[in-house]
């Protein structure tokens, strides 16, 4: 409770900042979950902005008060703030899972109050797309994803998802794995409606 407080302050921080300087961004990760109404966990504020918008994010986050530096991977910028014992991290996004993001997304953002700050919110489906994107052999949790995936169910365009993700054996295996719990209709992400069922496909044949 307390780490999410903490979050939460410093995500307002961070939205006015942008905000005041005219960054687009929008918010992402775990807290756009729970900005959209789904489970959130977050351990850092994630947000995501163009490339090219990166040094206006930097000097606008060092104005009130952020730690910006750059890590060894390239698709992101990191900034901390200290405020007496609470310390916040935030992940500048700008090519998460390896999708560089557009303006075209940004557009997609719904603007919407999280703790009476008014910001853009990534669409429910490109929040789902990214995280899907995301799995990999090291990181393949299915857990987070289905309560995320479960209560936003009904804001997703799971057709675009399957689209967007089809060339990732981890998306596809938790598509199918929505579908069997009965999350989604088997129609909503594209697969065929009849496949054999389990007992019947391990029923012994004799010749």
């Amino acid at each position: 409770m307390k780490r999410m407080v903490a979050l939460l302050e410093t995500l307002k921080r961070t939205a006015g900042a942008l905000k005041n300087e005219s960054v687009p961004f929008a918010l992402a990760g775990s807290l756009a979950a729970y900005a959209r109404g789904g489970w959130s966990d977050p351990r850092d504020v994630d947000l995501v902005v163009t490339e090219d918008s990166v040094p206006a994010a930097e000097k606008a986050l060092g104005r009130v008060g952020f730690q910006v530096f750059h890590p060894p991977e390239d698709w992101l910028v990191k900034a901390s703030y200290d405020e007496g014992s609470s310390h916040s991290m935030v992940d500048v996004l700008f090519r998460p899972a390896g999708i560089p993001v557009t303006q075209e997304m940004l557009d997609r953002a719904d603007e919407i109050i999280v703790e009476s700050v008014t910001m853009p919110v990534l669409a429910s489906t490109d929040l789902v797309v990214l995280k899907l994107l995301s799995l990999t052999e090291q990181h393949c949790d299915f857990g987070p994803l289905l309560r995320v995936s479960r209560p936003l169910r009904e804001q997703v365009h799971w057709p675009t998802v399957v689209k967007s993700t089809r060339d990732s054996p981890y998306a596809r295996g938790f598509l199918n794995l929505l579908t069997e719990l009965q999350v989604l209709g088997h129609d909503a992400v594209g697969l065929p409606t009849n496949r054999i069922s389990p007992a019947e496909g391990s029923s012994d044949r004799k010749e």
